[in-house]
């Protein structure tokens, strides 16, 4: 049986402001065709959706008073028969669209809008959950346009995306935002400590490594992430002064780890910016079990030149979420890595 606790808004952590605007929507009735749930990964927006839908179909929900003038909340019962279809996803009228590898592709979006031309199966209206909206390609965004410019009776589109810069600006014009922020680190330690059993010292450099996302924690600690890291940090401190083959092959090896790539990159730019931050505020950096290889390495090269070997990574992972070349994208990466006054990321 589904537990509100669970299953409800209750589930979701650290997102006070994201919840007050879902539940003033459920409260008043007045709910837009079309929300965007805009923030990094993990932190809360696919659990946000389900607890809407849940809400939205919910045959017992209640809203209890509120006080101080301020609006109540609402939130499902989690016991009815709609409330425990949400929670096991068979609700017929909860439609769920997310990539099928690293894309959603044109047919997927030209179904769903098939699907939308129909009457919901029940009374109250239908859900739709379009999950990581920015692995549409652009001829599924495009087909998704029909939906959101003549939006379909008693429906409601609900996108989740990491920012609305990956999204068309058409998209999004035709949806009212919703920000989810990181999760706070202690929140962060909390939820390793307690669902993944995890002591406090791995808790405590996860979270720090993780910048506020749950799934970004999982993936690390689903790898043998200290050894990896430890080996990553030795490429890279070692990479300036290695010829262009050695940086290739160490490219070759980066392009090897395939689905852990960005696991990888996302370590490598946290060291990047451990030796920009360390001059300013050594209390600051997050691998703080390598403080004296961090201190070592950050008096051989300047704060500027490491902010910048970030902006890299951050430009690399950007096109590879955009289906660039991967090998072509990490040889250059490599290559400008190496630098002492790395150019600007362009692909």
């Amino acid at each position: 049986m589904p537990d509100k606790a669970v299953f409800g808004f209750r589930a979701i952590e650290d997102q006070p402001l994201p919840i007050q605007i879902l539940t003033t929507l459920l409260a008043k009735g007045r709910i837009p065709h079309a929300l965007l749930f805009i923030g990094p990964d993990g932190v809360g927006k696919r659990t946000a959706a389900t607890a809407f839908a849940m809400a939205y179909h919910c045959r017992g929900r209640r809203i209890p008073a509120g006080d101080g003038g301020r609006v109540p909340a609402a939130d499902a019962c989690g016991v009815c028969p709609s409330c425990r279809r949400v929670a096991a996803g068979s609700h017929p009228d909860l439609l769920r669209v997310a990539p099928v590898g690293d894309t959603i592709r044109v047919h997927q979006v030209r179904e769903l809008v098939e699907a939308l031309m129909m009457k919901p199966f029940e009374g109250a209206g239908r859900v739709v959950v379009l999950a990581q909206a920015q692995a549409m390609n652009p001829e599924a965004g495009n087909a998704l346009l029909k939906a959101l410019e003549e939006p379909p009776d008693r429906t409601v589109l609900i996108l989740t995306a990491r920012q609305s810069s990956d999204l068309l600006p058409t998209i999004v014009s035709r949806c009212q935002r919703v920000r989810f922020s990181p999760l706070s680190r202690p929140t962060l330690e909390r939820l390793l400590r307690e669902r993944e059993g995890l002591d406090a010292d791995a808790a405590a450099v996860l979270a720090r490594m993780a910048d506020g996302s749950y799934s970004h924690a999982l993936r690390l600690h689903a790898t043998d992430w200290r050894k990896r890291c430890g080996w990553l940090i030795a490429e890279l401190t070692a990479l300036p002064q290695r010829s262009s083959a050695l940086r290739l092959s160490f490219a070759e090896k980066l392009h090897g780890l395939k689905d852990q790539l960005p696991e990888a990159l996302e370590m490598a730019m946290s060291w990047y910016r451990d030796l920009a931050v360390y001059p300013y505020r050594p209390d600051g950096v997050r691998h703080r079990d390598m403080i004296p290889l961090i201190r070592q390495a950050a008096r051989r090269e300047d704060s500027a030149a490491n902010a910048a070997r970030v902006r890299l990574i951050q430009g690399t992972l950007h096109d590879l979420q955009r289906n660039a070349n991967p090998r072509l994208a990490l040889d250059v990466l490599v290559m400008r890595l190496a630098a002492a006054r790395p150019a600007p990321w362009t692909l």
